[in-house]
C-alpha cells in the first residue's frame, strides 16, 4: 500500500516478519532487521529512493478505534464515551 506507486509502507506486529514479503518489496538486510524492532505505531516508509522510520501520532479517540490488542489483554474493546 502507499500514497503513490513509488511509496511502500511496512509495519510489523510479529517478531519474525515474512521473509518472502520483505524480499518481494526489495527490502535490504538492514531494513528487514529494523522491521523486527518496530514498536506499536512505527513503520518503515519508502518514497522513491528515500527511506524513513515513521512514528505515527494518534489521539486517544483514534487509539480506541485502531486498538486490536484488547482481546489479548482480556479487556473489553474501548468505546467512545456514551457508546455501548
Amino acid at each position: 500500500g502507499g500514497l503513490n506507486p513509488k511509496t511502500k509502507t511496512v509495519t510489523s506486529r510479529c517478531s519474525r516478519p515474512v521473509n518472502g514479503t520483505t524480499i518481494r518489496l526489495g527490502m535490504s538486510e538492514t531494513q528487514r532487521a529494523l522491521l523486527t524492532e518496530l514498536r506499536t505505531l512505527q513503520a518503515l516508509w519508502q518514497v522513491g529512493a528515500q527511506q524513513f522510520l515513521v512514528n505515527h501520532e494518534i489521539s486517544s479517540y483514534e487509539a480506541s478505534i485502531v486498538d486490536t490488542d484488547h482481546a489479548m489483554r482480556g479487556q473489553p474493546r474501548a468505546t467512545k464515551e456514551g457508546s455501548p
